[in-house]
């Protein structure tokens, strides 16, 4: 079959057209190019015409499941941030890139001393775990969080630790498909880590019966910090909340250093806890190296961060229609999350509130059936 008549057509352009020739033009159209399978017809299967290419000759790295652009991106950027850490520190840098350089060099020093065992106590660990500034997130998390029901307030949010998977799959059981591959996947990672098969099956099965009963701890039920010691009484909630909250001090050593940028963070988000909500708070929307985009249904906002703004989603230099098809898809996407089942269910504040009519949700609801 000869190839796409849009193609040709490119490739035999009239003098006077305003096709676009510029390096960074060429370097677009080479990657579309590359991606494309010219030998499909686009009206029998498109998306092999635009992507089959890509889809056969791409490689996925041994580390990894998948690979598509966007993994491509995240390690150009990785990339980029390695080599401006590893620069050595400037007389006259800003000193917040001095800290994240020894942040990085002490993250790297693998010495130190060996970690001596006492008789366990899971509560005095996460006290001392929070002085040394490492998290303490291991049973369950705390962050000051808006109000679903008051996006104008700060409220202290406990919540389950972080899941090996996802919740949806726990709560359904050992059983389950999903969750019994996950099992056994922790079991073999235990056996090539030298475990003895029997005791890593037994030992990761009481681990998984665990963290299934942390998955369906959770649900959303506003109380103060007296009702929360009635109905667990087994946590002197006061003194842990105290101990985990408070203020520490620590020097300026690198591996100080390091640390202290837990504590920063964990004193800078529950020092918000009785203040009013800043939606404009810069350390919201501090992470400008992720390769996504967000729908921030609290804020009725969303959020592009800048280590998406290249490659092929976006390049100032390059004709805007093609910014407008793949910046613009995503920034799309995102807006439309404010009308999925969960972004539905806030109002244009960022609250908590059913604000459809009746007959405006019946409507909805068939025209997402239709889709």
């Amino acid at each position: 079959m000869k190839e796409f008549k849009m193609i040709h057509a490119l490739n035999n352009k009239p003098k006077n057209s305003n096709v676009c020739l510029t390096t960074e033009c060429k370097k677009a159209a080479s990657i579309i190019r590359q991606c494309m399978n010219p030998n499909v017809a686009p009206c029998d299967d498109f998306y092999q015409f635009a992507c089959g290419n890509y889809t056969q000759n791409a490689v996925i790295p041994k580390d990894k499941s998948f690979a598509n652009r966007d993994s491509l991106i995240e390690e150009k950027v990785k990339s980029q941030l390695k080599i401006s850490i590893e620069e050595k520190i400037q007389k006259n840098e800003p000193r917040s890139i001095t800290l994240a350089k020894n942040f990085y060099k002490a993250c790297m020093d693998t010495e130190g001393d060996s970690w001596k065992g006492e008789k366990f106590d899971w509560k005095q660990t996460n006290y001392a775990m929070g002085k040394l500034g490492y998290g303490t997130d291991y049973l369950f998390t705390f962050k000051v969080s808006m109000d679903s029901l008051n996006s104008t307030k700060s409220i202290l949010n406990i919540d389950q630790p972080p899941l090996g998977i996802n919740r949806e799959y726990l709560i359904k059981g050992s059983n389950n498909r999903i969750v019994n591959a996950y099992y056994n996947f922790t079991v073999e990672i235990a056996v090539l880590l030298s475990a003895n098969r029997a005791r890593a099956e037994n030992e990761l099965k009481e681990s998984l019966e665990f963290e299934i009963k942390l998955a369906n701890c959770c649900s959303l039920n506003p109380m103060t910090v007296k009702q929360l010691s009635k109905k667990y009484p087994s946590i002197l909630w006061k003194e842990y909340l105290n101990s985990i909250l408070q203020t520490i001090v620590i020097g300026d050593n690198e591996l100080e250093a390091a640390t202290n940028v837990s504590i920063f963070w964990a004193q800078h988000f529950f020092n918000q806890l009785r203040q009013p909500v800043n939606k404009a708070d810069w350390t919201d929307y501090s992470d400008t190296t992720v390769v996504n985009a967000f729908n921030r249904v609290e804020e009725n906002s969303i959020v592009i961060p800048a280590g998406i703004l290249q490659d092929i989603y976006f390049d100032e230099h390059r004709p805007q229609y093609m910014n407008y098809a793949v910046i613009g898809s995503t920034i799309g996407h995102e807006v439309s999350h404010g009308f999925d089942t969960l972004g539905s269910q806030y109002d244009k504040n960022g609250n908590l509130k059913n604000w459809w009519t009746p007959e405006k949700n019946k409507n909805f609801l068939r025209e997402q059936i239709a889709l």
